[in-house]
């Protein structure tokens, strides 16, 4: 199960105040959580494209061939070629037919686990089956009174981004939300345009209940705490989803939504990420992952995390890339009061998945047996079962045109593309998530921090002589990591 845009301060069993999360508390209390676990490219498409190839989005991109003026890892300013923009750029369904880019549901498939797949999707959709007059109209449309004039338009739109999804190797593609929720992103009355928790839930646990008995991959991405505002959402006509009008006992969820407003109510709360009141943001997610947690069998195989961190997203710093993770697994894993400190990646969840379902490397191949090149990640098994204390001893970051390598130590970011409108680059910071104001050396293409003593990356340790053993064995890092060929 996969949040949107979710800081592990957020949970109370990461340590946030007050009973916002109470299912997910609970699962963590019987489970593993990792209290260093990293998002390899903090934005949604990337994010979820490694989560879903278990490689580094870089891959998606074909080598640059064009070359900058930029500065070098070693201080020096030369011809050196342009960083890939890695952004909502990656269409996996055009990309999965490669080995490199199989998918997990498709290595699954190939051993006889079937994959399903609900909620948010990002990662690319086919051309439109509506044109612009066709657009208007639907998103114009009056609703409810109006529904039956655009459910076609809009049922042929949905069933078309279902095929595409289903390219990817998921065999169930239902609840499905594309993108975000913005007008240009989905073909759907601008009423619609809701969350809808429940909605993704019921898919969820019908793909539960009739798999129940047999192994199976479900993939659950939620919508939430991404904006819109979630208050307009929970108060909207409970049928309204992506996929129409949801035919459903209304009076049942409306009172599962007027619960958690009644236990949100009167709660200390600022607004948020497009949120007038974020505290009900989090607890109708955690309801929803209630729902799902009850639809599963005990035994099953559980992992929560989110995309990446909502506070300097799109960049390689550490608030962008960290996210909570808990996996329970109750008859293999038994769970930890503490947190487990070591380096982990969402790299690490794919080999894990494959591990936990038997498929040894060797077997790790598509239809027709195109051998999978080796993945990047490693299984989280020897942390979850408490063989080792460590997995990785650096973890490597890409997003943008920013690149970044660190450890449990150091960080070292490298960004010598990063220039504001003002100088003749390309940066508009109105698009940056305001990381720039967060950083005080955010224009610098070479920054290096002290994770222990600078936990918030305040002080650019790059021109520090003190520092400059650090500074060499973490350009090395770097320098290996953007050489080496972890796209084979």
């Amino acid at each position: 199960m996969v949040a949107d845009d979710m800081p592990k301060s957020e949970l109370g069993s990461y340590g946030a105040a007050g009973d916002l999360t109470p299912r997910l508390d609970a699962l963590a209390r019987d489970a593993v959580r990792f209290d260093a676990a990293h998002s390899p490219s903090p934005l949604c498409t990337p994010a979820r494209y490694s989560l879903l190839t278990g490689r580094h989005a870089g891959c998606a991109f074909a080598p640059s061939t064009r070359r900058v003026r930029q500065l070098s890892l070693n201080g020096t300013m030369r011809e050196l070629p342009e960083l890939a923009n890695i952004e909502f750029n990656v269409n996996l369904p055009a990309l999965a037919t490669k080995p490199a880019h199989a998918t997990v549901a498709q290595l699954l498939a190939q051993h006889g686990i079937p994959s399903g797949l609900v909620g948010k999707w990002h990662l690319g959709y086919p051309p439109s089956t509506v044109n612009s007059s066709e657009r208007t109209f639907v998103q114009s449309a009056r609703m409810p009174r109006q529904w039956n004039a655009v459910k076609p338009l809009v049922l042929r739109e949905y069933k078309s981004l279902q095929a595409h999804v289903r390219a990817a190797g998921f065999a169930f593609v239902e609840r499905l939300y594309v993108n975000n929720l913005y007008p240009e992103q989905h073909v759907l009355p601008a009423e619609m345009l809701r969350h809808n928790v429940e909605w993704i839930a019921e898919g969820a646990s019908k793909f539960v209940e009739s798999h129940r008995g047999a192994p199976y991959f479900l993939y659950v991405g939620w919508t939430l705490p991404h904006n819109p505002d979630v208050g307009e959402s929970i108060d909207a006509d409970v049928r309204y989803t992506p996929g129409g009008m949801w035919a459903v006992n209304r009076s049942l969820v409306r009172a599962q939504r007027d619960a958690i407003k009644r236990r949100t109510a009167g709660l200390p709360d600022t607004p948020r990420m497009g949120h007038a009141h974020y505290s009900l943001a989090l607890a109708w997610l955690d309801a929803g992952v209630g729902l799902v947690l009850d639809a599963l069998e005990r035994n099953a195989l559980v992992a929560f995390t989110a995309d990446h961190h909502s506070y300097d997203k799109r960049h390689c710093y550490t608030h962008g890339s960290q996210v909570p993770l808990i996996v329970r697994w109750p008859e293999h894993v038994p769970p930890r009061a503490a947190a487990v400190a070591a380096l982990a990646s969402h790299l690490d969840l794919l080999p894990t998945i494959l591990d936990a379902a038997n498929v040894p490397p060797s077997l790790r191949a598509l239809a027709g047996g195109a051998a999978v090149p080796p993945l990047p990640g490693a299984s989280l098994a020897p942390l979850l079962l408490g063989g080792q204390d460590s997995l990785h001893a650096h973890l490597f970051c890409e997003i943008g045109q920013s690149r970044a390598v660190f450890t449990e130590r150091a960080r070292l970011l490298y960004a010598p593309q990063i220039k504001p409108l003002a100088k003749g680059g390309s940066t508009d910071t109105r698009n940056n998530y305001q990381a720039h104001r967060h950083h005080p050396a955010y224009w610098r293409p070479l920054q290096l921090y002290d994770l222990r003593a600078d936990a918030d990356e305040q002080v650019n340790l790059a021109n520090d002589s003190a520092r400059a053993p650090l500074l060499a064995e973490m350009r090395a890092l770097l320098r290996g990591r953007m050489e080496g060929d972890a796209c084979a």
